[in-house]
């Protein structure tokens, strides 16, 4: 079969543009994604050109399945909102054996699987990130792995990992990179910030390696440790 007519479907979570258009030029002219996890099966569902409306759409709710966006009292978000994300299905499992799961619970006949998400006017599910990728800066929340998609699309960098510092009773945004030592800072601070299209200060740091996991995933709190200490050392030299 050719590429033209192969078909495949990304079951799961969320599909990265990056992988989608190079799946689309060498592998398949049709991607599909499918969003969903064991104890539900399949959720929500759509063609991966969706993608091209939010960096984080995964479909539309399937039959037998729904999905409620809602905040920490169970009450339902405005469209466009961003919330806890919970579902449920005709195939849904009751709950787990032994009474926990990593980081999903079941609750009042929903599943809840531990992500942060919006339902746009049309339907469209969005998944923000997991919860502990959401951080909250000045009352807005926000994506750590949206950022980094996005800044993975500037050319020139290698690798990006969005983290926060606490400083001055306030969450400072930290964008580590890794980038060639010709790449000029400055310019590529205007270039990060039209791509992420965050409007605060934010600090961006030039790093040989982001730590991740065997999956692939980053240290997040092994980057911030030591970007932290990094800066006291280098506020101690300054005084």
């Amino acid at each position: 079969m050719d590429v033209a007519q192969r078909k495949i479907l990304v079951a799961g979570g969320r599909l990265s543009r990056l992988l989608r258009d190079a799946t689309v030029k060498t592998l398949a002219a049709t991607v599909m994604v499918d969003y969903g996890a064991s104890e539900t099966n399949c959720v929500a569902a759509g063609d991966a050109s969706v993608l091209d409306r939010h960096v984080g759409a995964v479909g539309f709710t399937v039959d037998g399945a729904e999905i409620q966006i809602v905040d920490a009292q169970g009450q339902l978000k405005a469209d466009g909102e961003v919330g806890t994300v919970r579902t449920r299905s005709d195939g849904m499992v009751a709950a787990y054996e032994d009474g926990a799961g990593d980081g999903t619970i079941f609750k009042d006949g929903w599943f809840y699987p531990g992500d942060v998400g919006m339902r746009m006017e049309d339907g469209l599910i969005v998944i923000v990130g997991r919860s502990s990728d959401v951080v909250n800066l000045g009352g807005n929340k926000l994506s750590l792995v949206d950022l980094e998609s996005r800044a993975a699309q500037i050319s020139g960098l290698e690798d990006v990992c969005a983290t926060v510092l606490p400083r001055d009773g306030r969450n400072l945004l930290v964008l580590a990179v890794v980038c060639p030592k010709d790449v000029e800072m400055k310019d590529l601070q205007g270039r990060v910030r039209k791509a992420v299209g965050v409007r605060r200060p934010f600090l961006l740091v030039r790093v040989p390696k982001i730590p991740r996991n065997e999956m692939g995933k980053p240290l997040r709190n092994v980057l911030a440790a030591r970007l932290n200490k990094a800066l006291v050392q280098a506020a101690g030299k300054a005084n």
